[in-house]
């Protein structure tokens, strides 16, 4: 179907249990609009196959998006290179002409807040899906296709957006989006399926909690990979590159590039959190690797962070205190504000800056004095400084750390053993130093 508006409409919701949906649209692909009852306007997919080109965003419910099943093919916005940040973080200039008959703001302009301020003008021109079978023509809209509390329908283009929770527990997704590929105002909760996205904003963000416990998150392209202000990974297997942090947790809204989620890096808030419990995570962030402006806790799991090139950014960084009881993590950046974790861990951990630089995609090993490798890591970025933990670790033995030419030695001497000098700003470097 194609539309020059919104494709597909219900107020009070919208429920698919099957077919196959070829949709090209003006603004919103399938939408559900009722602001005035918690239990309406949300929308719910069992099954079905989806090929969805939309100008703004692709599903979005005022309240809950529910998908179980189905395949989705996702473009919004132009797709990801059509962001109006480029993948640096910068504001992307060219934005304007890329975005076929303009949308946008004025060139140079950074991406507009979620409340569609600081950006106007008409939505792009999009390529347009398979038309076959039913076609559907409207007449376009020149005002807002009905009340949205979440976004502006002129400037958001993202791809599964919902009011109060996104829920997805099964399915098969490629996205493309020119903003987020998941975001909710609320929640998003992730127990199942298969997610491969491509964003120019954040690759899946929550203005509440991000809960991961199953299911394959690969985020190939983004400015934040995952944010939220409690994110708990307690199972599944996630992937993330980005532009900025890879995973980061902080208070507030997310409102744009110059004023976006816990934009004060210095200070801990409040009920803001990082769990990760199970799982496997691997993460590429120019930015930080794991950001939580507040606590950090890893209880299991096994994580790969492939860090910062720049001083000013960690592979690790907090604001309240990093505790880690359990799991297996070994993470790569730059030396200067490196962390670790704190003495309040039960599970031993090594901060350790080496001699120089390591070059891009040679090779870590941690091993034990028989030999045995403990852990191993291939960073595609050069780094300096790594962090790491196991159970495999013990007081008072001697660990072969091995990167590229290097080779150093690190006697286990405390909960926490480190010969950074990095600016921890009073956290992380507890336990003994003496090596």
């Amino acid at each position: 179907m194609t539309s020059a508006s919104t494709a597909m409409e219900g107020k009070d919701s919208v429920k698919i249990s099957g077919g196959t949906f070829n949709i090209s649209a003006g603004t919103n692909g399938i939408k559900s609009t009722n602001t005035e009852a918690s239990d309406k306007g949300f929308i719910s997919v069992t099954g079905g196959s989806f090929t969805v080109v939309a100008n703004n965003d692709a599903f979005e419910a005022e309240t809950v998006l529910s998908i179980e099943g189905g395949s989705f093919d996702i473009t919004t916005g132009g797709g990801s290179a059509n962001a109006s940040m480029k993948s640096d973080g910068t504001p992307n200039r060219n934005w304007q002409n890329n975005m076929g008959n303009g949308g946008g703001g004025p060139n140079g302009m950074g991406r507009p807040d979620d409340n569609g301020n600081g950006m106007g003008g008409e939505p792009p021109a999009m390529p347009t899906a398979d038309n076959t079978g039913l076609t559907i023509k409207t007449t376009a809209n020149t005002t807002t296709d009905s009340t949205d509390t979440t976004d502006s329908t002129s400037t958001s283009a993202k791809a599964l957006k919902a009011g109060s929770e996104v829920n997805i527990s099964g399915g098969e997704f490629k996205i493309d989006s020119a903003d987020d590929s998941v975001h909710s105002n609320g929640n998003i909760v992730i127990t199942g399926g298969n997610i491969s996205a491509a964003s120019g904003d954040d690759g899946m963000h929550a203005s509440g909690n991000l809960t991961i416990s199953d299911g394959t998150v690969d985020i190939t392209k983004s400015y934040e990979g995952i944010e939220g202000s409690i994110v708990t990974i307690d199972g599944g297997t996630i992937s993330v590159v980005a532009s900025d942090d890879g995973i980061n947790c902080a208070g507030g809204s997310d409102t744009g590039s110059t004023d976006r989620m816990g934009a004060d890096q210095f200070s801990s808030q409040d009920g803001v959190e990082l769990n990760i419990n199970g799982g496997t995570v691997t993460i590429d962030a120019d930015g930080d690797g794991l950001d939580s402006n507040g606590n950090f806790t890893m209880v299991g799991g096994t994580v790969c962070v492939c860090g910062p090139t720049n001083s000013g950014n960690d592979a690790l960084d907090y604001n309240g205190t990093a505790t880690v009881t359990g799991g297996t993590l070994i993470a790569c950046g730059a030396v200067g504000m490196e962390e670790g974790f704190g003495d309040n861990s039960t599970q031993y951990s090594v901060l350790h800056d080496l001699g120089s630089t390591v070059s891009a995609n040679e090779k870590l090993t941690i091993t034990d004095s028989d030999g045995k490798e403990i852990l191993s890591f291939t960073p595609k970025k050069t780094w300096q400084s790594v962090v790491f933990t196991s159970a495999d670790l013990k007081e008072g033995e001697t660990y072969t750390i091995t990167a590229g030419s290097q080779t150093e030695t690190v006697t286990i001497d405390g909960i926490v053993t480190s010969n950074s000098k990095g600016m921890s700003f009073g956290r992380g470097h507890g336990g003994g130093r003496g090596f």
